[in-house]
């Protein structure tokens, strides 16, 4: 202990003190004559005790001298210098004592190095001596936490936390039981109480945390136990299923079910639907009570897109979310009608174009031949993103060279090359070929489709015969055609 810094420093601060209390004359006779003060050894009447027991130091000094010496007692508890786990006579404001003999009571039990420390008269300390002293408790406890289940367990088992102290003062141990979920999401403690264990289900899953505070009721000293364990649900949500005659369509039943495994016994479940972003919306518990079953059907009313949830709860409240999104349930006029009203919207004789390309390269597409002003299918891809029926827009849905949207269509058998555009409908996208702009090009214009005669056909184009948004009426023979394209409305 002597070599140790904090020791170090104590005697420091020890000789500064001495110095202080010495007078000038007695520094000056010190100089002169040599005390004759012997520091013999330092005997304690017990090295084994129990906690609230106390023992009796004895410095034992010789020599011609030994009138007028003082002592600083102090100790230190498990090597530790921190503060609580060290005491001396200076240090607590005692200041050096007269007699030899110390009676030392250890607040706390533990490994103790006690000292005394012998200063002569004229206030020059002779030496420490140092002896041990092991105190203990009068009780023990296990060296780790007990539990009744090993982990992981599911949700709704009990577990049972128990770490009995044993010993001739075990009466005197008192326990708080506590636990914490995910990192104190959640958590919960009991007060201190005498039961040697504790027994909680828990209704949640999580990583948990489980201790017990084991307390000494007269030192106050405190040990803590803890040990991790694992709650997973009984049950898991592993997907959703639909079930309707493709394509959706405003009347059409839907069947949405939720596939669980594991215990399902108590779940219930809550159905949702929505259309366009919860423009209109419904829930089995909004229309009543949550169900009992994992599947409902729907029939679903106006044109749109659809999104169907379902949430499962147990009967502990812990609940878990499925969800297919996006359905598209149009009925196949209002989704043709939607993208030929943003078509109409955009006309516009002086339109350059620059509006529907700087909104297809900030979506990630690529412009036709890649460059400005070759942008009559690139006015399409708008028109169908607008009106939110992109996701028939030909296969990639950005395609916004003729040759290669026709060529997607042709990929889903939805183009018809026939002489006189025979068959063509409303909403059709019709393809023609004024030039070629590149070698073995056969397509190199669109339009859609807004109206059709036995022989014309009336379409709304961009950057086409007159330049801008317009729409124009053809004859259907004429010999620039070369087909159309009917999207999936």
């Amino acid at each position: 202990m002597a070599s140790s810094p904090k020791r170090g420093r104590l005697l420091v601060v020890l000789a500064l003190a001495l110095a202080a209390l010495v007078p000038c004359g007695a520094a000056a006779y010190a100089a002169r004559v040599r005390l004759d003060v012997w520091y013999d050894g330092l005997s304690i009447s017990d090295s084994s005790i129990l906690v609230g027991e106390s023992v009796t130091l004895d410095a034992s000094v010789s020599g011609e001298d030994v009138d007028g010496v003082r002592y600083n007692y102090g100790w230190r508890r498990d090597g530790s210098w921190d503060k609580g786990s060290w005491s001396t006579s200076l240090q607590n404001g005692s200041g050096l004592q007269s007699s030899p003999e110390w009676t030392f009571k250890p607040p706390v039990a533990g490994t103790y190095e006690v000292f005394v420390d012998v200063v002569r008269p004229d206030g020059i300390a002779v030496g420490t001596k140092v002896v041990s002293l092991s105190v203990d408790r009068g009780w023990t406890i296990p060296s780790e936490l007990s539990l009744s289940a090993t982990s992981p367990q599911n949700t709704g088992t009990k577990i049972v936390m128990s770490a009995p102290a044993t010993g001739t003062r075990a009466d005197r141990v008192e326990y708080r039981y506590s636990w914490t979920r995910d990192n104190g999401a959640d958590s919960f403690a009991t007060s201190y109480v005498s039961d040697k264990s504790y027994a909680f289900t828990p209704t949640h899953s999580g990583d948990y945390t489980l201790s017990v505070d084991i307390r000494d009721k007269d030192t106050g000293q405190v040990v803590t136990l803890k040990k991790n364990f694992r709650v997973n649900r009984g049950w898991e949500l592993t997907g959703l299923d639909l079930s309707y005659s493709k394509p959706l369509r405003p009347g059409t039943k839907v069947t949405w079910t939720a596939r669980v495994s594991g215990n399902t016994q108590g779940l219930k479940y809550n159905f949702v639907w929505e259309r366009d972003n919860w423009a209109e919306w419904g829930s089995t518990a909004r229309s009543g009570d949550w169900a009992t079953t994992n599947s409902k059907t729907y029939t679903i009313g106006g044109s749109g897109r659809y999104s169907f949830y379902v949430d499962v709860e147990d009967q502990y409240g812990e609940k878990e979310t499925v969800s297919v999104t996006g359905v598209r349930g149009f009925s196949a006029s209002d989704a043709r009608d939607r993208v030929i009203s943003v078509a109409r919207g955009e006309l516009n004789p002086y339109e350059s174009g620059y509006k529907y390309e700087n909104a297809l390269t900030a979506a990630g597409g690529t412009l036709c031949n890649y460059r400005h002003g070759w942008w009559c299918v690139n006015f399409l891809w708008w028109c169908f993103r607008e009106a939110d029926q992109q996701d028939i827009y030909g296969t990639s849905g950005m395609a916004v060279e003729p040759d290669y949207l026709a060529n997607e269509f042709k990929s889903l058998g939805a183009f018809n090359g026939s002489s006189g555009l025979q068959g063509i409908k409303v909403g059709d996208i019709a393809f023609s070929l004024y030039n070629a702009w590149r070698p073995g090009q056969t397509i190199g214009h669109g339009a859609l489709v807004v109206g059709v005669t036995d022989t014309t056909v009336t379409v709304i184009e961009g950057n086409g015969v007159g330049g801008g948004v317009r729409t124009n009426t053809w004859s259907r023979w004429e010999s620039r055609w070369r087909g159309y394209a009917r999207p999936a409305y």
